[in-house]
């Protein structure tokens, strides 16, 4: 997979590519459960190589160790604004509503999908 397979910064327009929704769906297939409400969204093959953590945290609900939210929870704390996200915590919302963690996301009190 080459990097313009997935969201990076292109240096000569400034910019983000591609929607962070394209680059958040490449992860599904590699966020495991890893105990004690801890999830593990495993590098993408060939774009990166550092494994990100997930967890539960009452004050963001879920909280994730990459570069991205990191620097965003800096700036919330400091500033207020936006609460932080990140595609690895998008990808597993993305796991609920595909009910690839259903109990585990039950149990927490999340609301079924079915309705």
């Amino acid at each position: 997979m080459n990097p313009q397979d997935v969201q990076y910064w292109d240096e000569w327009k400034g910019e983000l590519t591609q929607a962070q929704r394209s680059k958040s769906r490449k992860f599904v297939n590699l966020i495991e459960y890893a105990g004690n409400d801890r999830f593990v969204c495993n590098p993408i093959p060939g774009y990166n190589s550092t494994p990100h953590v997930i967890t539960k945290d009452p004050e963001f609900r879920f909280r994730c160790s990459c570069q991205g939210f990191v620097s965003k929870e800096r700036r919330f704390r400091q500033m207020g604004g936006e609460v932080p996200f990140c595609s690895h915590i998008h990808a597993l919302l993305l796991c609920f509503s595909r009910k690839k963690f259903d109990r585990w996301y039950l149990a927490l009190g999340g609301e079924d999908f079915d309705g």
